[in-house]
């Protein structure tokens, strides 16, 4: 159901912001003013939506859609405020880590932790290649202090991955990454 909306969200919003990055038309009638109002009320409706949709996502069970919801509203939310978006996936981060490392959670959900750990990793590295690595190294050392030493070929691949993640966005970083895996 949050994915519905989600994607309903999605479409009204990057509708809307593709209807605001085009050129007005120079004629300035009321029509066209009245017509940019309600463009911009919706682009605001749509963002609210997103980030209460977002405020609110703790209270989904399935870690999943939870998870997925966050990254493609982080992807959202950059677009107009980074330091939101930052703040909100780290905070989201924060707490899948904190389940991930206690000692409670059982081999089956720890599994599937890290897979959706990874994917806020990567949707931080859409945007941020920096807040990605550090991301990614606390997510290392969680790992490592739950199983008592470094497991490198996951941290290579893992590594590579977040790599491959960033070649869209920080071309530079996402080489130097790679290059680590090689050496």
């Amino acid at each position: 159901m949050y994915a519905r909306i989600l994607s309903l969200i999605l479409l009204t919003f990057w509708g809307s912001s593709l209807n605001g990055q085009t050129p007005a038309p120079k004629s300035t009638t009321k029509q066209n003013s009245v017509a940019e109002l309600n463009r911009r009320q919706l682009r605001e409706q749509a963002y609210e939506t997103v980030k209460a949709v977002w405020t609110n996502s703790g209270n989904i069970a399935d870690v999943r859609q939870r998870t997925e919801i966050n990254s493609r509203a982080f992807r959202l939310v950059w677009r107009v405020d980074p330091e939101l978006a930052r703040a909100e996936l780290t905070k989201n981060f924060d707490e899948l880590l904190e389940s991930y490392s206690s000692t409670r959670t059982d081999a089956k959900s720890r599994n599937t932790l890290e897979t959706t750990i990874t994917k806020l990793i990567g949707a931080m590295a859409s945007s941020d290649a920096v807040a990605a690595q550090k991301l990614q190294q606390r997510y290392f050392e969680a790992r490592r202090q739950l199983t008592g030493a470094a497991d490198d070929r996951r941290d290579l691949a893992d590594t590579l991955n977040l790599a491959s993640d960033l070649l869209d966005t920080d071309a530079t970083q996402s080489f130097q990454l790679a290059s680590r895996v090689f050496e």
